[in-house]
């Protein structure tokens, strides 16, 4: 199971549960194939920056007022789409982990763990 349940008292729904299991697969993933916790922390910074201050997202959790933004969109159209856990922050998310794997591929080799056991 995924550290993303750790979010589950922030979930409005099980798609943003899911989204965030997502997230923390993604980023496990990156700790289990470079055995280097700083690339997962920047990867999660960037899912944060990105979400929240490039593409704004947080307008969603109306704290927007709160939260400093390169850009401070008005959202429209189906909660599906544009939602905290909706088709383009999902899509974002897919693309960082796709783009993860593609760079521990080009940097190692191969896809194996590196996480060495503890003796």
């Amino acid at each position: 199971m995924s550290i993303g349940v750790l979010h589950f008292s922030q979930a409005a729904s099980l798609y943003a549960l899911a989204f965030w299991i997502l997230a923390g697969l993604i980023l496990g993933l990156a700790y289990l194939y470079t055995d280097e916790l700083a690339v997962p922390i920047g990867l999660h910074f960037a899912i944060d920056v990105s979400v929240n201050n490039i593409f704004g997202l947080a307008n969603v959790r109306n704290v927007a007022e709160d939260i400093p933004m390169l850009i401070r969109p008005e959202f429209t159209g189906p909660n599906t789409l544009v939602g905290l856990s909706g088709v383009v922050n999902t899509a974002w998310l897919v693309i960082i982990g796709m783009l993860t794997i593609g760079i521990i591929r080009w940097q190692y080799g191969s896809l194996t763990p590196r996480l060495e056991p503890y003796t």
